[in-house]
């Protein structure tokens, strides 16, 4: 039932795109609802792998997990099914193109977003790598190079700690780059539609000490967890505010690729001015806001403001008391209600603590630092976790997202995502995101007028009966989650009854566990051995020594271990290969 309900979803949101299906070839029909039913597949095997995950005897030896950035993975299949893999084949010397990516379609591989995996020693992470390894027998069951005559790409599971496992498994070049709870397919599975404005101060005192760097790092870093379902703005001040704008508009703006990649041009362009006057930015935002519901550009859902500054007001209103009020005024609805939350971010000194952190709890917001360009996860983390706590499980849906180019090489794509939750806790807890990547070229092959409406149509949708209201206790556990400390905390809440009220948003590990992970110890040569099937045929662009393309015959033949491909060595064992191959070409 659960499964019929989703795909009517989708059938109601693609008939609503009516220029779009008037043509509509079933193939694609077909194949959202075959990828949904992985998706659904996926997430089901998720959710019984967790509910056994303190049960399991297992952990510490049997099947072991592959790390992406380090292990060798023994893959021996080659694709370009998942993309084309770009590497230095000859250092200094030549560029190559490996035409198959080295895949193994047995198992996955697991990755996390620091420089060492293997020095991980924390139980829950230990409980993760352990629990999600039951997914492999989901990724394998059904092949997926011939699933209902298609393929179907990347499938993977992302949790709220930062771990990430995907399959087929394939080297990753390394771990740390790569952060899957700021990719928009995470964010949109587990926030829902809002509206964002973003407040930059961009005041003198904000060339000190990097933080107009870090500002704008913080900003764009907002802006591309963004997806078509969003809207958002742009608002910046020094003696005066004023809004950054995509087009002549003065309301919010679609949150799509190409508005994005405008606004964070923009951004970067951005300039500091003389003084700081929080009573213009907060008044310009709520001009902006109330503009845009006037006009219907918005999402009709929360509305959230990250206001990040540096110091306290210089000019305007700066008696705190007066401003807070104003702020209250501006964001007071009139049956009482607010209109939006306000997160304030402070990247100077302490000294501006206070105001920033009654003018975020005035609203119902959280107040965090920003000290460094390492903490600018950390500090949006709360915003995250606020989004997160936003959403009702029971209405949640899979969620598509706009087209992006996919990391590996392999094209455009977009993601199905779903978003688990463990209803044993109140409220529930997000246990993490599973999605699976479909090639566009996979729908223009069924009907290439029309795949993109359709495929946008799908990712704008959106539903605000996932909003709710945050209880204070929530509140109070988000906004020390990732801090540690009650630096974030407003005074009020020492009256809350909420000790164990942080247990809803930091996972435990299952004691019994050991703390280490149960990791291959297979440990690679190096990534591009590792990713290149070297069996397969391989540009050279420019030419080597004449020689434009490896003859297959030759190219299987063994390399000796002690001559890497990067190595002067393996270049002087390959020169009378290339010798060779360039006579039999007659290329000399």
């Amino acid at each position: 039932m659960k499964m019929f309900t989703t795909f009517l979803f989708f059938s109601i949101g693609l008939l609503s795109c009516v220029d779009a299906m008037a043509n509509l070839d079933y193939g694609i029909e077909k194949i959202i609802k075959e990828y949904e039913t992985v998706v659904l597949n996926l997430a089901s095997a998720a959710e019984e792998a967790y509910k056994g995950r303190c049960n399991r005897t297992d952990c510490s030896f049997g099947e072991c997990s592959p790390i992406s950035c380090t292990s060798a993975l023994e893959a021996e299949d080659k694709t370009t099914d998942f993309g084309h893999v770009n590497i230095n084949l000859f250092k200094d010397q030549c560029q190559s193109n490996c035409t198959e990516r080295a895949v193994n379609f047995t198992s996955s591989v697991v990755q996390y977003p620091v420089e060492d995996v293997q020095a991980l020693a924390d139980s829950e992470f230990t409980t993760e790598v352990c629990w999600t390894r039951e997914l492999n027998k989901v990724f394998v069951e059904r092949d997926p190079r011939n699933f209902e005559g298609h393929v179907v790409r990347w499938q993977y599971i992302a949790t709220p700690t930062g771990f990430y496992r995907y399959y087929p498994g394939s080297a990753a070049i390394e771990c740390s780059i790569f952060d899957p709870r700021i990719r928009p397919w995470y964010i949109a599975a587990t926030s829902g539609p809002k509206n964002v404005i973003l407040v930059l101060d961009v005041s003198s005192s904000m060339i000190l000490y990097d933080r107009l760097a870090r500002l704008k790092t913080a900003a764009k870093r907002v802006l591309q967890t963004l997806t078509l379902f969003d809207h958002v703005g742009v608002v910046y001040f020094a003696n005066e505010a004023n809004y950054l704008k995509v087009g002549s508009e003065r309301t919010l703006f679609l949150a799509s690729r190409d508005n994005v990649d405008k606004m964070n041009a923009k951004i970067d362009n951005l300039d500091f001015g003389a003084y700081s006057n929080f009573e213009s930015a907060f008044q310009k935002t709520f001009d902006l806001l109330n503009d845009s519901i006037s006009l219907g550009d918005t999402t009709k859902c929360h509305s959230i403001i990250l206001f990040m500054t540096d110091g306290n007001p210089t000019v305007g209103e700066r008696n705190h008391l007066k401003l807070r009020e104003k702020i209250r005024d501006l964001n007071r609805e009139e049956n009482d209600t607010k209109k939006a939350i306000v997160f304030t971010f402070s990247l100077g000194h302490a000294r501006n603590a206070d105001l920033l952190k009654s003018i975020a709890c005035d609203s119902g917001g959280i107040f965090t630092t920003l000290s460094s360009q390492g903490d600018i996860h950390q500090a949006l983390g709360q915003y995250y976790y606020y989004l997160q706590s936003l959403v009702v499980e029971d209405q949640v849906e899979p969620i598509w997202v706009e087209p992006y180019i996919d990391a590996f090489g392999l094209g455009n794509i977009t993601t199905l995502s779903l978003a688990l939750y463990d209803k044993t806790l109140q409220p529930y807890r997000l246990i993490g995101v599973v999605g699976a990547d479909l090639l566009l070229d996979d729908l223009k092959a069924f009907d290439p007028n029309n795949y993109t409406k359709i495929v946008e149509n799908l990712a704008s949708r959106g539903d605000c009966s996932r909003d709710k209201d945050i209880s204070p206790c929530l509140l109070d556990a988000i906004r020390v989650a990732n801090i540690g400390d009650n630096s974030s905390r407003c005074s009020t809440d020492v009256d809350l009854n909420c000790t164990k009220s942080t247990e809803t948003i930091i996972g435990l590990g299952c004691s019994n566990y050991d703390s280490k992970p149960n990791f291959c110890n297979s440990t690679r040569e190096s990534y591009e051995e590792e990713v290149c099937f070297f069996g397969s045929p391989i540009m050279l662009s420019p030419p080597c020594y004449g020689v434009t393309h490896f003859h297959p015959s030759l190219v299987d033949m063994d390399i000796p271990s002690s001559a890497h491909i990067d190595s002067p060595q393996a270049i002087l064992f390959m020169l009378p290969l290339l010798a060779i191959i360039s006579a039999s070409f007659n290329l000399f």
